[in-house]
Formats: C-alpha cells, sequence, structure tokens
C-alpha cells in the first residue's frame, strides 16, 4: 500500500515536471517568435529587408543566412552563385518539399501533424551540416556576407 502511494506521488510529480517543462517551451518559444516578427516589422516599416537576428547580435551566420539569394540565384539558373550564397538551398529545399508531403500524409492518414524521426533527424543534420559550412567559410574569410 506505502509503495502504490510513493509509485502514484512520483509519477504525478513526473506528470507536473513534464507540463511545466512543456509550459516554458511554449512560452519561449512564443517569447521568441514575438521578438522575431517585431524584428522583422521594424525593418520592413523602414523599407529595409530583415538582416539576419543571428548574424546581427553574434556576428556568426547561421545556417539559412543567404539562403533568399541562394534561392534567388538558383531561380535566375545560377546555381553556382546559388551554392555560394548558400550551399544548404537546395537540400533544405528538397527536405522541405518532403516534410509537407509527408505532414500531408499524416494528416489525412492520422488526422494529425506528427513528423517522423527519420524526417526530424533529416532536418537536425542538414542544419548542423549547412551551419558547419556556413562557419567554415566564414573562418576562412570566403562567406559571401562577409564580402
Amino acid at each position: 500500500m506505502v509503495g502504490q502511494i510513493e509509485s502514484t506521488k512520483r509519477v504525478e510529480t513526473s506528470i507536473r515536471q513534464q507540463s511545466i517543462t512543456r509550459m516554458t517551451l511554449r512560452s519561449t518559444g512564443f517569447a521568441l517568435l514575438f521578438v522575431y516578427v517585431a524584428w522583422n516589422l521594424v525593418h520592413l516599416f523602414y523599407r529595409q529587408v530583415p538582416s539576419s537576428l543571428f548574424l546581427e547580435f553574434t556576428g556568426l551566420p547561421c545556417p539559412t543566412t543567404g539562403g533568399t539569394r541562394s534561392l534567388l540565384a538558383l531561380i535566375h539558373g545560377d546555381f553556382a552563385l546559388s551554392l555560394r550564397w548558400n550551399p544548404a538551398t537546395l537540400p533544405l529545399l528538397l527536405l522541405v518539399g518532403a516534410t509537407c508531403v509527408h505532414l500531408f500524409l499524416a494528416v489525412v492518414k492520422e488526422g494529425r501533424v506528427r513528423l517522423s524521426e527519420s524526417l526530424a533527424r533529416s532536418w537536425l543534420i542538414l542544419l548542423a551540416v549547412g551551419w558547419a559550412v556556413q562557419i567554415v567559410q566564414y573562418l576562412a574569410g570566403t562567406f559571401p556576407g562577409a564580402l
């Protein structure tokens, strides 16, 4: 009997901790979203293209820095320039497409949005490799945003 009560208390404590963790993560996510939207709105108000928050505050490129220029170069058929601006743009586009298809099928089949573990891992790997490439370019002095 005493063991069951202790076990129940541990489960309740675990559930409470998970709830607090979820609430903290959601609050942090919404706060960061607010900062991001405000940052972009201020720049757009002054008719400027918003710069990368991460690049602006740390001086280091993030995995998607140069992505817009890379995409525009790709659209204009300049594959070499696209790769120079951000080599991860094409793989990111393919992964976005695969993710959209996967999420659509998950909603149709399961009735809910759920990202598979393999896609989540793919996102983490691609962003990590993309960031590593950006940092190496930055440290080598060949990062296009620094030229």
